[in-house]
């Protein structure tokens, strides 16, 4: 699948090659996403990599001594000059996280917009502070499930965009921690790769991923100073009491 989307036409075919450090030491030749290679048992890093997307990496590609070995790598399409896209990827579980976005509003006498499942664009294509929640990704199971992609269109707002995921009717953050979920942010400036428990940091069911500075849309892991826990009380929080939501 690439980006969440199976290819059909066979041109269309992703190319992977099993490499070890900077050589590459199987090719893979791919037919309705499946193929077949003789090669030692090991570890290697597995490079997909198709027409009209970005490439990407699997270090952990695991060569078991018999039978398939199955591998999930979403692929992102080349975005227009001046977009930037996050795809959010996990595990087996929990079955469902979910993308949250706050926007700045370009007229900043007013509240900022929140991307969600519920809305699932900020301002119209085109124009500035544009984004969109391209795939809303549930149901991941036994076998992991389809990422979950978000588009951020140019011209950017004047402001401060925060993305975070949330574990969708979680009451602890032990899942989201356990999820080995992933966001890779594709920018003007290049690929860069964020990992729960590692990067940003988790309240809650929430996990805080990063923010973006427009105009130039650099990212930097977020902090409780630059992605404040107040942002959960537009939407996605774990329960409310009184006046406080609590992420």
């Amino acid at each position: 699948a690439l980006d969440g989307h199976r290819l059909a036409a066979a041109a269309d075919q992703p190319k992977v090659a099993l490499m070890l450090g900077s050589l590459m030491a199987a090719a893979v030749p791919l037919t309705g996403g499946v193929g077949s290679v003789t090669t030692g048992m090991g570890s290697y890093s597995c490079l997909v990599w198709a027409s009209g997307y970005y490439s990407a990496v699997d270090r952990t590609c695991a060569i078991a001594p018999r039978g398939d070995s199955h591998i999930t790598v979403a692929l992102s399409p080349l975005l227009v000059p001046g977009a930037s896209r996050a795809v959010l990827q996990w595990g087996t579980g929990p079955p469902d996280l979910d993308t949250y976005v706050t926007v700045p509003n370009p007229d900043r006498s007013l509240p900022d917009c929140l991307v969600s499942y519920r809305q699932k664009s900020c301002f119209r294509a085109g124009s500035a502070g544009y984004v969109n929640l391209d795939l809303d990704s549930t149901g991941h199971g036994p076998s992991g499930g389809l990422p979950e992609t978000t588009t951020f269109g140019p011209p950017p707002a004047s402001g401060r965009y925060i993305y975070r995921a949330q574990h969708y009717s979680g009451s602890s953050s032990d899942r989201l921690l356990a999820s080995g979920a992933t966001v890779t942010l594709f920018t003007p400036q290049g690929q860069r790769r964020f990992v729960v428990g590692r990067d940003g940091y988790v309240e809650g069911i929430n996990w805080f991923v990063f923010s973006l500075e427009a105009p130039l849309m650099q990212a930097t892991p977020c902090d409780r100073t630059s992605c404040p826990t107040s942002l959960c009380a537009a939407g996605g929080y774990r329960t409310r009491q009184g006046s406080t939501y609590l992420c």
